[in-house]
């Protein structure tokens, strides 16, 4: 399973999330990541400062419709998620920001 985690100005991991990473096209991608964000402004906020990507959190796997929601959930069991730590991990699009 990867990791991303938050680092202090220090270089000191202050905090880290379980996630999975799929590939939409050659620009999106979508992530799904367990764990709480709010006292950090929100997984956007996080992702946003720290690549070079726009984050868009499109809600819970659980509020995904019944086809991507199934979908994710294999995808994640075949990579080793751990549903029992991690039941509902938040689905985010990352779109690669374009530099002009």
């Amino acid at each position: 399973m990867n990791y991303l985690e938050l680092k202090d100005n220090q270089n000191n991991v202050i905090d880290k999330w379980p996630y999975e990473q799929y590939e939409l096209n050659e620009h999106q991608q979508f992530v799904c990541i367990g764990g709480d964000f709010s006292k950090y402004g929100g997984v956007e906020k996080i992702l946003d400062s720290h690549l070079e990507v726009h984050a868009q959190p499109i809600g819970k796997v659980s509020e995904q419709n019944f086809i991507f929601a199934s979908q994710i959930r294999n995808s994640l069991v075949l990579n080793g998620w751990d549903f029992k730590i991690y039941p509902d991990p938040e689905v985010i699009l990352l779109t690669r920001k374009v530099k002009t």
